[in-house]
């Protein structure tokens, strides 16, 4: 039974950070599947709002910046799949956050949506490009046979900005505690919601 995971999004919630040097935008997105340039990273960033809490996910440039307990979830279950790209945090008044962080880069992409099962509907975006779109994710049915044995990924043609985990891995973030990640989960029938506080 996969999840969809959000990070929070809610300013109360959601330390802004600003990266140093200031990168362009990265494509953790990528349909090709090449490896990011560390070079092209940011090689540390800065608090720039007022949360006295840092939550175990956050959302920077584009991609989610996990904590390590969750880079250690994630390794425990599928070594060497994933990037984990290090990034120092600072608070505001230059103290150092002494648990390490990390761009989390999502390796896995599958289609794994069950298209029959699920309520959704597609549009063309150009010739040829059919888009799939998702109107509840409480609607949306994966296929198990695709994501037999995997606990992290991204949709490919399908939802690519959409991460998804597995059951085992959704449970293991509730049991550690870790804040601020939202799961849903992707089943016919009444929706699950689980989060963190």
């Amino acid at each position: 039974m996969p999840y969809v995971a959000h990070t929070s999004l809610e300013p109360r919630f959601c330390p802004r950070f600003a990266c140093e040097p200031h990168a362009p935008k990265v494509d953790f997105v990528r349909p090709n599947g090449a490896m990011l340039d560390p070079a092209e990273l940011p090689s540390l960033a800065r608090q720039v709002s007022p949360h006295k809490t840092i939550p175990d996910f956050i959302n920077m440039m584009g991609c989610w910046c996990v904590s390590e307990p969750f880079q250690a979830l994630v390794e425990a279950r599928e070594p060497g799949v994933h990037a984990f790209y290090r990034l120092p945090l600072y608070r505001r008044d230059g103290s150092a956050i002494e648990r390490s962080y990390y761009l989390f880069d999502v390796r896995q992409q599958i289609d794994a949506i069950d298209v029959e099962h699920s309520e959704v509907t597609w549009s063309e975006a150009a010739p040829g490009l059919r888009v799939l779109h998702v109107g509840s994710f409480e609607k949306l049915a994966v296929d198990p046979v695709k994501v037999a044995d995997r606990h992290v990924w991204r949709g490919k043609t399908q939802l690519s900005g959409t991460v998804f985990l597995s059951d085992d891995l959704a449970n293991a973030v509730v049991e550690a505690k870790l804040m601020k990640l939202r799961l849903q989960c992707v089943r016919d029938g009444p929706s699950m919601h689980r989060s963190q506080t």
